[in-house]
């Protein structure tokens, strides 16, 4: 099965060519089949590969941007393993939680300085979801 993975959220462009050779004995009046759709990927996860189970996951960020307080919410339908973490620009790393089993957690995010920020879930499995935040004061 044919697979693509997205870098980041987005609208996307996809398309299907299908094409049965003759010597298959197929019986079809198109030799050839192109269809094209448009696609949204957002930072749901939506499978996760090597995986049976499927995941719906959710981070969420409130408020963004934010002034002095700010919450990390994470969500599963089922219980996962995740760490969550901060990096700033410089790639400096603050680490929320490690090795959570939960279906729904929330973590306030502490104070830090004006900037721009990432934060980081990542899953039992490598996978991450990443999602930016800033800090005003």
């Amino acid at each position: 099965m044919p697979k693509h993975i997205y870098e980041k959220a987005g609208k996307y462009t996809v398309g299907l060519r299908s094409h049965c050779p003759p010597e298959t004995g197929v019986d079809s009046t198109v030799a050839e089949l192109i269809k094209t759709e448009y696609i949204t990927v957002s930072d749901t996860v939506t499978s996760v590969e090597g995986s049976e189970r499927v995941l719906e996951a959710q981070v969420v960020i409130f408020p963004n941007p934010m002034a002095d307080q700010g919450i990390i919410s994470v969500s599963f339908p089922h219980n996962e393993v995740f760490d969550v973490k901060i990096t700033t620009l410089l790639g400096r790393e603050i680490t929320i939680a490690e090795r959570v089993r939960s279906k729904h957690e929330e973590y306030q995010i502490p104070s830090l300085p004006s900037g721009i920020y990432n934060c980081q879930v990542r899953f039992g499995n490598g996978r991450i979801i990443s999602k930016p935040f800033i800090i005003i004061e």
